[in-house]
């Protein structure tokens, strides 16, 4: 049987409200990592980023996001199958 390939991750983060926006108590930040020919296959992927309201004070914190997700990707490819699996 053939190893799944991974396709496309979703990750999702949560931050405290900026102090201007006193209507909401959180922000959130969807990032979607896609690629034509599937994560594996292409070895690529470009980010899809959705929120209705999330703040940062500069470049790095967004940098900050990406780095992460980066890293994610490149433990992903390191760690054996059903490494990170938790069995509900």
């Amino acid at each position: 049987m053939e190893k799944p390939e991974l396709d496309r991750m979703t990750f999702y983060f949560s931050q405290e409200a900026n102090c201007v926006n006193k209507s909401r108590d959180s922000e959130t930040l969807e990032i979607q990592c896609h690629s034509d020919l599937g994560i594996d296959y292409n070895g690529a992927f470009f980010m899809v980023l959705k929120t209705k309201c999330w703040s940062i004070d500069s470049l790095d914190d967004l940098k900050t996001l990406v780095d992460r997700i980066e890293r994610v990707l490149i433990n992903s490819k390191q760690s054996p199958p059903g490494a990170h699996c938790e069995e509900a």
